[in-house]
């Protein structure tokens, strides 16, 4: 009912997460009108919990150069 792509960059210390929806049914189009307005303020809140349990493990550095 859905196509999709992600992309991740990581670079100079910043990560940029971008995706691409298409609806191919009216069962597609339905679930990205509810998930077009939530999905940018989920995907952050993912991201920052990614970045704090990776900083808690000692696997990225928190300060700036």
């Amino acid at each position: 009912h859905l196509r999709f792509r992600a992309s991740v960059l990581v670079a100079d210390g910043a990560v940029t997460l971008t995706t691409v929806s298409a609806p191919s049914t009216a069962k597609g189009r339905a679930y990205l009108a509810v998930v077009r307005r939530v999905h940018p303020a989920v995907i952050r809140a993912m991201l920052r919990r990614a970045h704090r349990r990776a900083a808690q493990q000692g696997r990225i550095g928190l300060g700036v150069s």
